[in-house]
Order: structure tokens, then C-alpha cells, then sequence
């Protein structure tokens, strides 16, 4: 066997190639044992019989880790992952199973939590190319070919997935040329980094000023007591309550955790700065921070009576914030820019609408082509539910693909049209919803649809 076309999403493709290449030899071997029916069960497995089991067979010779452990979100809740797939450093592989459900899962469900929760760095998916099924003369359908998830994911492109995944094409024939690759364009909207550390302190009066100020220097302080690391953080205000968000796109958990505690330690006055760091530049800017510090708190002397407050007071109530990060484990993962940005309300009608499109995915069943098509859609309006630029709304691909949306239902005649329908009260979910997209097309300047 051997790899004709991939289907590529968020860089997946020159990822793997880079740093995979061991393991994508290993799928392709696994792959031709497969086809060429060379996978044998051991004795006693045969009960287990099917396509997957002599799939996870072939890459388990190779090695592989067959996925048969328990994850658990933060909130504890036990998380599903039969789909992903055999894992092996940092990626996990499974064939493609020829049904439209299947697909959906693996793709808006599976490969995310495996990504979040399982260590997975790039979900990969294996089918076969057109030509190698009719040679083959396989009856599992369209749904099962390489070309039929290409032509749906290129259909719903841009895609608001936040992970890199890959659909490898393979057949039996050798090829003179590399593999074709498509690349899939993303959401620009989507964010693919992820909350690693989020606290939210609410100080006294006469301690915010003072306070604000300390956390906003640890983006500082992470930038340059470890510039290989790249780091977003952001300090949002709300009453007197504020709120430090750490978040990263590389997956190392062990530098963020470890930048926090060494801040902790200097703020709360537990170690000198001279301890944490060998960066002279560093070890002065955190003492110059801590007089500034000084200074904010006695300005306010005459604002609010401090004559009795100390600085170790201020510096022990974050110490014992952000020392939380010791005591409760942090998932991690890093784009360089430190920022201070302010609390936003949500778009209601924007809420309104992604309200109505989950709705709609409740109602129709994971094997019709509308569960994919409102999955994505429903990813991209939660990318600007709290975008307050009407010309951003307005130019996102949320808003092209809820209008493409409707004209497809207003047309009539294909699978979303037909799945709809079938939905008790579906037209009156529909209608609704066209309502509320008229309702943001007039605030961001799009024209209404005429949609009953």
C-alpha cells in the first residue's frame, strides 16, 4: 500500500512528515498486512473478530498501544474515546470505516477529546483512494472512500475544528509522484490554543491597583525568564475582581506550571529573585516590580486608609492564588503576546442563533450529512459570540455558512433539505433561526434573506 492523496488540516501533513516519520512507515506497513490479509488474532481473540480488531492487530505488531484506557475530564467525568484509534507517540491511527456517523464522531467528537484528554497531537484517519475500492470490487458504499471525506470536508471548509488531523488516501499501486495533498483551510476566527491557567482574584480597594499590577508583569516575566516558550496571557477586569488566563499552542505543560510557582514564591516574599532566575535583567525587574509595588499602595494612602496594611498582606493573598497551580494539576499548551483586555458580554443574537443551531443537531441523527454541516457552523459562531465588530461578524465564516446554509434548504432538493423535514417542528426551528440571521445581517450590514 501506499499513501496517493491526504487530506491535511492545520498543518497536519508537514507535521507528521517532520516528525513522524517512523510512524507513518509503520502505518503503511500495518496497512498492506491488513489488505493482504497477512493480520492474525491470538488464540482466544478470534471472538473479537471484525475489521477493527484485525486493524488494531496490525498496527499492535508494530508496537502501537492499543487504546483501551480511562480518561477523565477536569470536572471527572469519564471520557468515551473507542474510536481514536491505536496510539504511539503522541499520534493515533484509525481506518475508516465507511459510515457517515462514524466519520462525524471521529472528526467533531473523538478527535477532539483525544487531543484535550489523551495526549494526542495529530488524530490520524486511513482510507482508501476510489480506484483501489472498484478494483477491489468493495460494497461498502461511497461513504467509505478517501475522495467522498475529502469532497465533504472541502465542502465545509473553512473548518472551525481547533486540531490538527490528517486523512491519508492509500492504494495498492505504486506511484511515480509524491502524494497530492489538499489542505484545508481554517477558520481564521478559531483559536487553537488552550486554557492551561486561569485564576481569578478579587482584591480589596486599596489592594487592585497593586494587585493588577503584579499579575500583569508575570506575562512579562514569562516572556523573559524563558523566551524559547511562547506565551499568551491575558488579564481581564470585572469589578474589583480579576482574572489571569495563561494559554498555549505547544503542549508543555512543565514551563508554564513551573513560572507561576517561581512567581508565587518572589510575590509572596517567600524567596529572593535572585533564586528563580540567572537573568540579572530578570532579577531586576522583579525587584524594581516590587517597589512599584510599594509605591501603588502608598499613593493610595489618601484615598483609603492603609496607614495599618502592609505589602505582605497584598503579596500573601496571591501567593495564595496562584499557588493553587501546585496543589490542582494544570493541562497546559503557548503564541507570544501578552495583552490586557476587558470582560466582553456576548452577542445575544449571535448566542441566540448558535442556541438554535444546537437545537437543530439534537434533532437530526449523527448519520445525515446536516449533523457534519451544523457541527462546523455551530464551531464558527462560537468563535464570534463575543466579537462586538460588526465588520469581523460580518466577514466571518460563521455568517457565510449559516447563508449558505439557507440557501440550500430554500433550494430543496438535497440530503440537509431532506433531514430537516423529517424534524417534528423542523421548518418552525428554521424559520426561527432565519430570523435571528436577519437580526445580525442588519446590525453587521449583511442583506436579509427572505426566508419563511
Amino acid at each position: 500500500m501506499q499513501i496517493i492523496q491526504v487530506v491535511s488540516y492545520l498543518g497536519a501533513w508537514e507535521k507528521v512528515q517532520k516528525n513522524y516519520q517512523c510512524e507513518l512507515k509503520e502505518i503503511i506497513a500495518a496497512a498492506t498486512n491488513y489488505y493482504n490479509g497477512k493480520v492474525k488474532l491470538e488464540e482466544g481473540e478470534e471472538r473479537l473478530g471484525g475489521t477493527r480488531a484485525l486493524w488494531e492487530k496490525a498496527l499492535y505488531d508494530f508496537s502501537w498501544t492499543i487504546n483501551d484506557q480511562t480518561y477523565f475530564s477536569p470536572a471527572g467525568r469519564r471520557v468515551h474515546l473507542g474510536s481514536l484509534g491505536p496510539t504511539k507517540n503522541g499520534i493515533s491511527v484509525q481506518l475508516n470505516f465507511g459510515n457517515p456517523t462514524w466519520f462525524h464522531r471521529w472528526l467533531f467528537s473523538q478527535g477532539s477529546l483525544a487531543v484535550r484528554y489523551a495526549g494526542v497531537k495529530v488524530p490520524i484517519l486511513v482510507a482508501t483512494v476510489r480506484e483501489f475500492e472498484r478494483r477491489e470490487e468493495r460494497r461498502m458504499g461511497q461513504t467509505s472512500n478517501f475522495e467522498y471525506l475529502r469532497d465533504q470536508l472541502e465542502t465545509l471548509a473553512p473548518l472551525s475544528s481547533t486540531f490538527p488531523f490528517l486523512i491519508l488516501g492509500i492504494n495498492d499501486q505504486a506511484s511515480l509522484f509524491d502524494a497530492e495533498v489538499f489542505e484545508i483551510a481554517s477558520d481564521p476566527n478559531i483559536t487553537t490554543e488552550r486554557v492551561v491557567v486561569d485564576r481569578c482574584i478579587e482584591f480589596p480597594p486599596e489592594y487592585h491597583q497593586a494587585g493588577l499590577g503584579i499579575l500583569n508583569y508575570f506575562g512579562v516575566f514569562l516572556r523573559e525568564n524563558y523566551p524559547e516558550r511562547d506565551a499568551k496571557v491575558k488579564i481581564e477586569q470585572h469589578g474589583l475582581s480579576v482574572r489571569m488566563i495563561v494559554e498555549t499552542s505547544d503542549g508543555d505543560t512543565e514551563v508554564v506550571e513551573k513560572a507561576l510557582h517561581d512567581y508565587e514564591l518572589v510575590m509572596s516574599g517567600k524567596v529572593l529573585p535572585e533564586t528563580i532566575s540567572q537573568n540579572d535583567k530578570v532579577v531586576l525587574d522583579l525587584k524594581n516590580e516590587l517597589r512599584i509595588t510599594q509605591f501603588r499602595l502608598e499613593s493610595q494612602h489618601d484615598i483609603i486608609e492603609v496607614q495599618n496594611r502592609r505589602i505582605d498582606k497584598l503579596l500573601t493573598v496571591i501567593g495564595n492564588s496562584l499557588e493553587a497551580s501546585v496543589r490542582r494539576p494544570i493541562n497546559i499548551e503557548v503564541s507570544p503576546s501578552f495583552q490586557n483586555s476587558q470582560i466582553m458580554n456576548v452577542n445575544q443574537d449571535i448566542s441566540v442563533a448558535l442556541s438554535g443551531v444546537y437545537d437543530l443537531i439534537d434533532s437530526v441523527s449523527p448519520s445525515d450529512e446536516v449533523h457534519m454541516v451544523l457541527s462546523d457552523l455551530a464551531g464558527s459562531l462560537e468563535a464570534v459570540e463575543k466579537e462586538s465588530d460588526p465588520e469581523k461578524v460580518k466577514k466571518s465564516p460563521a455568517m457565510s455558512k449559516l447563508r449558505k446554509l439557507f440557501d440550500r434548504l430554500e433550494n430543496g432538493n438535497d440530503a440537509i433539505s431532506s433531514a430537516i423535514s423529517k424534524i417534528e417542528k423542523g421548518t418552525e426551528m428554521v424559520a426561527n433561526l432565519a430570523k435571528t440571521y436577519n437580526k445580525i445581517a442588519c446590525w453587521c450590514g449583511l442583506p436579509n434573506i427572505p426566508f419563511v
